[in-house]
């Protein structure tokens, strides 16, 4: 344990000099008990070892005992961890980083015996505490022309509110509570790669088997999102609008050890154009829920965020889609996100990824894709509003990220103060635009 702060040793002593049996200088019996228990992590030792101090100096005759640690200045042995061997580990720890290549304890060792430094494992692993080593998971991001720049930076700004004029000290992005963004992903049923825990009376199960790991069984959905807002009643909306699985119904064309002839079965269903209006159209459809779930919006007018897949943008997919939505009362307006821009929609950003990770937590076995697609709606309606709420947050400070860097995509993850701004607001997002990055954005534009 570190050395106690002087007022921590002082609050002891107080508290100890009314626990003492009058005329001795013996604690009562259940006093170390008390003590302890009212000073965690301070164990019975350590309050014996500073009363003992105190006391040793009242009987020497000082009258002002002294609780101060006696370890002044420059203390302890000497570390290994000198200046020179910082810089080694700097050295090696660029070298692999540059080359995209993990660097393991072992594989630093071994880099630290060919410059003759002969160190444990553990002593690196102490080493790398002390100057704060942490993992970082680095991705490969798509290549963004000039032209795709301006279209990310266009894509910004035209999302900043500017009904006041933009030479006020402050701006602020639109509010987006009409918004709504789509996407597909596919969910698989196995991962690939899996880690199980073993220890006694536990045995080691068999791997699930395929032909090849391309043959394993998955499901695409299309997923649309909204962000969580209070209703005029008061209450709140999660943001989610609903999911769908793109499958169909199909009879088993032959006999199988799994099924007869005959059997209905659920296959995979190809996302083309008509397959992507059908879900908006059909009964309880898109535009059906976004309507059912979010009649508070103002003259019903939405608008959908898409990607620039084939299906969302070909045989003029958007104007089908604003032509069926008036026919169910409803105005919309389908925007399409700029290209190689996954982190310009919440559901690339992070949501996936979170329902992914929440999909295989679940405890139910999966062996089909009835199965899965059981798991996934499941995680999906138990998705709560505050992590929606979160994501949300994270793209507003992306955007400011974006403009940043000049619209590119190499920028540092963004952080701020979500948990405090939802206890204080009842919401994580933060609409405030950095004003210098925008200025130093326009400029490029």
């Amino acid at each position: 344990m570190k050395d106690l702060s002087l007022e921590k040793k002082t609050a002891i002593v107080v508290k100890a000099q009314s626990l003492f049996v009058k005329g001795t200088n013996r604690l009562m019996d259940g006093s170390l008990k008390i003590l302890t228990t009212m000073f965690k992590p301070v164990g019975k030792t350590s309050i014996k070892r500073i009363l003992a101090g105190y006391h040793n100096q009242e009987k020497a005759g000082n009258k002002t005992p002294s609780l101060a640690s006696k370890r002044v200045g420059k203390c302890g042995r000497n570390s290994k961890l000198t200046e020179q061997l910082r810089k080694t580990y700097a050295d090696i720890g660029n070298t692999y980083a540059r080359l995209w290549i993990r660097l393991s304890m072992r594989m630093l060792q071994e880099d630290l015996k060919k410059q003759n430094i002969h160190l444990s494992t553990s002593t690196i692993w102490t080493h790398l505490k002390l100057m704060h080593s942490k993992k970082k998971n680095i991705r490969i991001k798509p290549i963004l022309s000039p032209a795709q720049r301006k279209a990310r930076i266009q894509w910004i700004i035209d999302r900043i509110d500017t009904s006041h004029g933009v030479e006020r000290s402050k701006l602020y992005y639109l509010d987006l509570l009409s918004w709504v963004c789509l996407d597909e992903s596919w969910f698989y049923m196995q991962r690939v790669n899996n880690e199980v825990l073993i220890f006694e009376g536990v045995d080691v199960p068999f791997p699930p088997t395929t032909r090849h790991k391309s043959h394993i069984e998955k499901v695409m959905f299309l997923v649309a999102l909204a962000r969580p807002q209070k209703r005029p009643d008061g209450s709140w909306f999660d943001g989610k609008i609903g999911l769908w699985s793109c499958t169909e119904a199909q009879a088993a064309k032959r006999n199988s050890v799994k099924r007869p002839k005959g059997t209905m079965i659920t296959n995979n269903k190809s996302m083309d154009s008509a397959f992507y209006l059908d879900i908006f159209e059909r009964e309880g459809g898109l535009l059906d829920c976004m309507k059912e779930k979010m009649p508070f919006i103002d003259q019903n007018t939405f608008r959908i965020q898409q990607d620039g897949a084939g299906p969302h943008t070909g045989k003029d997919s958007p104007a089908k889609i604003e032509a069926a939505a008036l026919l169910k009362g409803m105005k919309v307006q389908v925007m399409t996100q700029p290209s190689n821009s996954p982190d310009l929609n919440i559901l690339d950003l992070g949501f996936f990824h979170s329902l992914k990770s929440r999909v295989s937590k679940l405890k139910n076995g999966v062996k089909t894709a009835d199965d899965l697609i059981g798991n996934v709606k499941q995680a999906f309606n138990e998705y709560n509003r505050e992590s929606l709420d979160h994501i949300w947050a994270h793209q507003f400070r992306v955007w400011n990220s974006i403009l940043q860097v000049d619209g590119g995509n190499y920028y540092p993850a963004p952080h701020g103060q979500g948990r405090a701004k939802e206890k204080k607001n009842g919401t994580a997002v933060d609409l405030e635009v950095d004003k210098v990055s925008y200025i130093s954005a326009k400029k490029i534009l």
